[in-house]
């Protein structure tokens, strides 16, 4: 059975939407408000023009073919076309009638199918303004028929009738009698719920499964399935609704507040394809997680935020296949918690805001080495916690697959107050970080910030035992456990020379200019040129500067420099948008153009 319908166009849209019901359902079309008298007739060639407040008919003199509006429920005909009164389409009735007797008797049929909404139409005529009347965005347009609503899903003409016809798909699959199709022709095609994959009842007042099999029956090919904010009251309801879903494979139960069984008796196999399942504000604990989780043979995806979770459990030979659990907005107890959760193989994401952790330790693994705690972690976020020590930061270190990190808004994070070196200290401590807070971390930026921290850290690592001579190099514990990283990148940049380790100085403009050398290497007729450029002037500007001087335009500029620092090497300067600082020029470097 389809949720579809045929009806046949008429002088105003609006008009032809009442127009449009077939079935034994709608309702009759609306009189006329004028009457009688209100009415003009006027002579048209041999037919008559009726001209009321809100419609417009033509009512031939002679021989006719007429169409109902509507029939109320037990009558006998449609508005499909007397074609459609022996099809076997479903909801494809319709009738014609022919004018007979004397011309008095006519009138009087006339009269009586004006009362009743019918309207008439010359046989082989499209109706005075039937397609003028049309809008050009007729299809697509939402109409109401009595209390039914649809959408104009065809409009232009049937086989072997007249006129412009509309295909109307209504929103109650049980109020159509076909699905689009007239005697072997395919007009439109309908959203079949037996077709339909994705599906959302979301605060719908669902509370139970309904009758037996009837969820399979009507949609069988469902794959995805949003029940959140609903009235279930047990998970035995969400597994009665799934185990009628064969392929199911993402669940929303969400903002139910559920029971859930507190003893190992799981048998269904309801969820064998399950992939995806939130239970976000459902009441659950960890351990009723657990034992429902035995039923959730292939889940990648758990999110359980806002459940009052505070202890965790090992999950022993459960969410084996877990990729990503959400644990956002409920109070753990301590980091230590996560231990529990670290053996998971392949997890993958693991969302921890609003935890109310203060601390992250992985005791399995010293200074410099990685922990064997979640080995396939790529992305983590404990945004919005308690966390204030920097040495949580060092030891996320110690994760070997981490790539993605979420760490605003927590207290450590006020220690810095510029945001560029906070981003660049915590770059400089995660070796293997590529995205932080939501942003890609460049080559270009974690070398800048790998220098800049190698630099910033010398003058400590000195005092606590560093020494350019590695045999004479020994820093001490407390130095390695405050910055675990630092003989990597000493190893990597090579060890700061005394030079490179100056104090900050007080930010006054003075203190901010660099001295800098210019020579543009391929024009040795060009003189050298030294300037003083603030350390916060983009490199955009510097080409803007250097055109005036060499009247080459900036975008055909190549910039790079060297360093005392670096010898050997040369630093290109490749985006227009950073400032001097971010590639740690100094006064005395000398800055190489190119063009």
């Amino acid at each position: 059975m389809g949720n579809a319908v045929l009806a046949q166009c008429e002088q105003h849209f609006r008009q032809a939407a009442l127009l449009c019901s077939v079935d034994n359902n709608s309702q009759s079309a609306p009189r006329s408000r004028g009457g009688a008298r209100q009415r003009r007739l006027t002579r048209r060639g041999r037919g008559l023009r009726v001209r009321g407040r809100r419609s417009v008919a033509h009512f031939p003199p002679r021989r006719g073919r007429w169409r109902p509006a509507g029939r109320k429920e037990g009558g006998r005909r449609s508005a499909l076309g007397s074609a459609a009164a022996s099809a076997a389409t479903p909801g494809a009735a319709a009738a014609q009638g022919r004018g007979s007797g004397c011309r008095r008797h006519r009138r009087r049929r006339r009269r009586r199918r004006r009362r009743r909404g019918e309207v008439w139409e010359q046989p082989g005529s499209r109706g005075p303004g039937m397609a003028a009347g049309l809008p050009p965005d007729a299809l697509g347009r939402r109409v109401a028929c009595g209390t039914d609503y649809g959408t104009v899903r065809y409009v232009g003409s049937v086989s072997r009738t007249a006129g412009i016809w509309l295909g109307v798909e209504w929103d109650d699959p049980q109020r159509g009698k076909h699905d689009g199709s007239y005697e072997g022709t395919q007009y439109f095609k309908c959203r079949q719920l037996n077709k339909l994959v994705d599906i959302s009842v979301r605060e719908c007042a669902v509370s139970h499964a309904g009758q037996e099999e009837e969820i399979s029956r009507t949609c069988a090919n469902m794959r995805h399935i949003n029940l959140s904010k609903n009235l279930i009251s047990s998970w035995e309801t969400v597994v009665a609704i799934a185990s009628q879903v064969q392929n199911l494979e993402t669940l929303n139960v969400s903002e139910n507040k559920m029971r859930f069984p507190s003893t190992s008796t799981f048998t269904s196999s309801a969820f064998s394809n399950l992939k995806i399942l939130a239970l976000n504000q459902t009441e659950i604990t960890w351990t009723e997680v657990l034992l429902c989780a035995q039923g959730w043979p292939v889940l990648e995806e758990l999110y359980l935020s806002s459940n009052n979770i505070t202890v965790l459990e090992r999950p022993d030979n459960v969410l084996q296949t877990l990729k990503l659990l959400d644990l956002s907005d409920n109070q753990l107890l301590d980091g230590n918690q996560l231990h529990l959760i670290a053996q998971l193989p392949r997890l993958e994401q693991l969302i921890l805001r609003n935890t109310g952790i203060s601390s992250i330790h992985f005791p399995d693994a010293g200074f410099g080495c990685k922990t064997k705690m979640f080995p396939s972690l790529k992305r983590l976020a404990i945004n919005d916690n308690k966390i204030s020590q920097w040495s949580c930061i060092n030891e996320l270190d110690k994760l070997p697959s981490l790539r993605a990190l979420q760490c605003n808004n927590n207290p450590f994070t006020d220690t810095e107050k510029n945001p560029e070196t906070l981003k660049q200290l915590i770059i400089a401590k995660i070796s293997q970080l590529e995205v932080l807070n939501n942003c890609e971390i460049l080559p270009a930026e974690r070398r800048g910030a790998e220098l800049d921290y190698r630099k910033i850290f010398g003058k400590d690592w000195l005092e606590a035992g560093g020494h350019w001579n590695p045999e004479e190099n020994k820093p001490s514990e407390e130095f390695l456990a405050a910055h675990p990283r630092y003989p990597t990148l000493c190893l990597k940049y090579g060890a700061p020379e005394e030079g490179e380790l100056k104090r900050q100085q007080p930010l006054t403009l003075k203190n901010q200019l660099l001295t800098l050398t210019i020579k543009c290497p391929e024009k040795p007729e060009q003189k050298p040129v030294e300037k003083k450029l603030p350390e916060s002037m983009t490199i955009q500007k510097v080409k803007g500067l250097l055109y005036r001087l060499f009247k080459i335009p900036g975008s055909d500029l190549k910039l790079s420099y060297k360093s005392s620092k670096l010898e050997g090497k040369e630093v290109e300067l490749d985006n227009d948008l950073k400032p001097l600082q971010f590639y740690s020029i100094e006064s005395g470097d000398c800055v190489l153009v190119r063009w």
